[in-house]
């Protein structure tokens, strides 16, 4: 009879554990495709929005002369400001006109410039207006309020911008306690930002130009824009450009705004990067496109900011147009090689550009990172890129291009430079480095997702993230020092906590070749000792600093273990999901619904089983120990056994009952 009951219970216990599973199946196919669902509206709201925009944007007056688009830049002097905007209306028939002064009730001084048209080369042929007027002679450390049109096309509002702060005469040199730490010299970096992609970063920017504008100490002075600007300025007929450069009026006509060429500007020969940015400062001679004809060479160029000289760079000439890259080179060296006989005024030569020379995030850090890096164009002849940082002595170089951010000790040409991607030689410092700091800062935004690392963690990387959105900051407060921060902008808020942070130390400005002592005795690891001095190792520098972090007292050292090495390789907490692995988001989802779902059905069958033995091994006189009320609700023997087995510290299975 017990037998029969038993198999009886056993059957029970199969059954349920049939209809568990058959029950998980369907909840997992249902889950599947509620997501599916769900992913391909999102993916067609996103696509919906997209078209939404440009059809509102579409419906602008064609002939309007309202100007728009209102952005600035720096000249070759910090004493410059060229200001650029669009109007619809073309052709133009009125001067393009600036109206500026120290008082927003004032605006007495007025500067007529130029204007030019865009042609685009889409379907719609559009033609529009694009003016630039560049003011000089400003004083430095002043805030001027200015606005933009003329009589005959009518103004904008009045905004405004604050000149830079620092020595105004050729002659003065910039010692290290010269320059204020109450007001460092801050540049924001990033790369890579779309139009429809940038929501949060672009709200953490406008929160930063903000700060500019009440002249907050810690308000960014520029923003650098390192390539693939909106994705892309061409597209739609020009109308994704037209939004991006609306969408970035309030910072960008507040805080001047530099840029790069990436490749995603490439269509046309360039064509809406050269005529919408020609209010940068000019590199030498002119660049010719099908669409522009001859225009001022926008696409690499210099300008002097306070204690740094910066280096805009064309990568992609590398792909595009491989004829122009030994031209780009010369002028580089002659640049550098000025720049460094003005060292003791200008000590700092920070670089930019679009693509990266190092990096560890994917293919991108191969062949074309090589490329870069190595090769000096068409002729084959002479050094390359990196060979000219390390002997010009260019203390940063900061790109994008690879979705990811990723912060390098110094680099020197060395071990396997042309071969592999794992290559250069580092000495991990961070006090008077003997060879070019390499940044990659390209997690703006972009219409396919934040990038992962593929490749594992190597010595000459300091820190690294990815799948965390947001932008770097750089304090630079006199010639000796200064602070690199990766901020994150996940919430439309800059986090009150850098991702990275590390100050950087450099006594010894000037050519890495001659000055500093080669790391080429580094190992096979590209490891060499730092060459610092002694006392530099121990440096204490107090600053008094108003930044997000809140930092007081900051220890300078050059310890590599003093500097903030991602372990894990990624950022993981953020991740982000491309356009191309909208389907990976539900299956992985998906099957852990699924593995929840048979781990219930597993749990269920062994409390069934423990229920079932259990009830057996009651019938045989078994009592669970610790279960004095269910033991009392016994009676008899079972509750004293019980009781006196719980008073005793027993577990398990009372075996005296047997």
């Amino acid at each position: 009879g017990n037998l029969g009951g038993e198999r009886s219970d056993w059957m029970a216990v199969v059954a349920l554990t049939a209809a568990i599973m058959r029950s998980s199946v369907w909840i997992v196919i249902v889950f599947i495709v509620v997501s599916y669902e769900k992913g391909i509206k999102g993916h067609k709201k996103h696509h919906h929005h997209h078209h939404k925009d440009l059809a509102q944007f579409a419906q602008l007056p064609p002939t309007s002369s309202v100007p728009e688009q209102i952005h600035i830049a720096l000249g070759k002097t910090p004493d410059t400001i060229a200001i650029s905007w669009a109007t619809m209306e073309n052709p133009c028939t009125y001067s393009s006109t600036v109206a500026y002064g120290v008082s927003e009730t004032s605006l007495e001084s007025i500067v007529v410039g130029e204007h030019y048209t865009l042609r685009d080369t889409g379907s719609w042929a559009r033609n529009y207006t694009m003016h630039v007027v560049k003011l000089s002679h400003l004083t430095l450390g002043t805030r001027y309020f200015y606005k933009v049109g003329s009589l005959q096309s009518g103004w904008s509002s009045t905004r405004s911008f604050r000149t830079l702060d620092g020595p105004t005469s050729s002659t003065s040199a910039l010692s290290a306690s010269s320059a204020s730490t109450d007001h460092p010299l801050g540049i924001i970096f990033f790369g890579d930002l779309g139009y429809l992609e940038s929501g949060h970063v672009r709200d953490c920017l406008a929160i930063e130009a903000d700060s500019r504008s009440e002249d907050e100490p810690s308000a960014p002075s520029i923003i650098v824009h390192a390539g693939d600007l909106a994705y892309d300025l061409d597209a739609e007929n020009g109308l994704v450009g037209d939004g991006w450069m609306r969408s970035m009026e309030d910072i960008a006509a507040t805080v001047p705004y530099m840029v790069v060429p990436g490749n995603h500007e490439s269509a046309a020969g360039f064509n809406h990067y050269t005529q919408r940015f020609r209010n940068m400062p000019n590199g030498p001679g002119t660049v010719r496109g099908a669409a522009f004809g001859e225009a001022p060479n926008n696409w690499f160029y210099s300008y002097d900011a306070g204690p740094v000289h910066f280096v805009a760079l064309d990568t992609e000439l590398y792909f595009f147009n491989p004829e122009l890259v030994e031209s780009q080179l010369k002028w580089l060296k002659d640049d550098l090689a000025q720049a460094n006989q003005n060292r003791a005024r200008v000590p700092w030569i920070v670089a930019y550009g679009h693509r990266p020379l190092y990096c560890s995030s994917g293919k991108d850090c191969d062949q074309d990172a090589t490329t870069v890096r190595q090769s000096s164009g068409l002729g084959g002849a002479g050094p390359g890129l990196e060979k000219i940082f390390y002997d010009g002595g260019v203390d940063l170089y900061i790109c994008g291009h690879t979705h990811v951010y990723e912060r390098m000790y110094d680099v020197a040409p060395g071990r396997g430079a042309d071969k592999s991607w794992d290559s250069g030689d580092s000495t991990r410092s961070t006090v008077n480095m003997p060879a070019t700091t390499y940044i990659v800062a390209g997690t703006g935004g972009n219409p396919k997702g934040l990038s992962k690392f593929r490749r594992p963690l190597i010595d000459r990387t300091a820190a690294r993230f990815d799948g965390a959105p947001g932008y770097g900051r750089m304090y630079v407060y006199n010639s000796t020092h200064l602070r690199w921060q990766q901020i994150q902008c996940d919430d439309g808020q800059p986090a009150a906590a850098p991702l990275d942070d590390a100050w950087l130390v450099q006594k010894h400005h000037g050519p890495f070749s001659t000055q500093i002592p080669s790391a080429a005795a580094a190992t096979k690891t590209g490891r060499a000792s730092p060459s610092v001095e002694p006392s530099d190792a121990d440096e204490q520098v107090n600053m008094d600093m108003d930044t997000s972090s809140g930092s007081g007292d900051i220890a300078l050292t050059s310890d590599a273990d003093s500097v903030p090495i991602d372990t894990n390789s990624g950022h993981s907490s953020t991740d982000a999901v491309g356009e191309g692995d909208a389907s990976s988001n539900f299956v992985s989802a998906a099957a852990k619904v699924a593995g929840i779902a048979v781990f219930g059905a597993l749990a269920t069958v062994i409390a069934a089983w423990v229920k079932h033995k259990s009830s057996h091994l009651r019938r045989l006189g078994w009592r669970p120990l610790g279960s004095v009320s269910s033991a009392r609700s016994h009676g008899g023997e079972g509750e004293e056994r019980t009781e006196a087995a719980a008073l005793s510290g027993g577990g398990g299975w009372d075996e005296e009952a047997v």
